[in-house]
């Protein structure tokens, strides 16, 4: 399983400029059902890990954090306005894979202020395949929408739509994560692909928030 998911990884750029994702209605229904969600929840990871288990991805619904660890974005100066920081402060970047079983549902570039994070959540971001939002629980975080971009739309009545045999990317969103106090310690870059298609939708559990 790990080769197969890790042969996908190498052929899912997130920089690259992508083409409109055609679906179906139905999927397309799906992905807004899904976009609601997240925007009623602080955190993604469990929003994938609720959506997992209410689809049947994976037994257990564990969400999975698969590291580039060779993937580095300095961050801009604009990142580092929203984050309330000068340019001497340290930041540091994560990128991610989340998983659920075999699908990988999304990506994630994540620059962070490890200073406002424990020695622990530290640890785990560095060491470990803790999603973010698991990592720093404790700090009751916020989750403050930055941008959404959508990547699908719904195919034309009647037309046909083909499958790619490579993740395709339906939705995007950029964020701020703010402690309980309300000061900023992450921006991140969320892309959600069509894996989150995957699995029962029809019979899926009512959302909530």
């Amino acid at each position: 399983m790990a080769a197969v998911i890790f042969a996908i990884l190498a052929r899912s750029p997130t920089t690259a400029a992508e083409p409109t994702t055609i679906v179906s209605q139905a999927e397309f229904d799906a992905i807004t059902r899904f976009e609601t969600r997240l925007n009623s929840a602080d955190s993604a990871s469990e929003v994938l890990r609720q959506w997992c288990a209410d689809h049947g991805l994976a037994k257990p619904p564990i969400i999975r954090a698969v590291r580039s660890n060779d993937a580095e974005k300095p961050a801009s100066k604009v990142i580092r306005q929203r984050l309330g920081v000068g340019r001497r402060e340290l930041l540091r970047f994560r990128h991610v894979h989340l998983v659920c079983g075999a699908h990988i549902l999304s990506e994630a570039d994540n620059w962070y202020r490890p200073s406002l994070l424990t020695a622990d959540m530290n640890r785990r971001l560095d060491q470990t395949d803790t999603p973010f939002g698991l990592a720093v629980a404790a700090l009751n975080f916020r989750r403050e929408m930055v941008a959404v971009q959508w990547l699908a739309e719904p195919a034309p009545h009647g037309a046909v739509v083909k499958v790619g045999t490579a993740p395709r990317y339906l939705l995007r969103h950029t964020a701020i994560l703010r402690t309980g106090e309300g000061a900023p310690f992450s921006l991140v870059v969320e892309t959600y692909t069509s894996e989150i298609l995957a699995g029962d939708q029809s019979g899926a559990a009512p959302l909530s928030p």
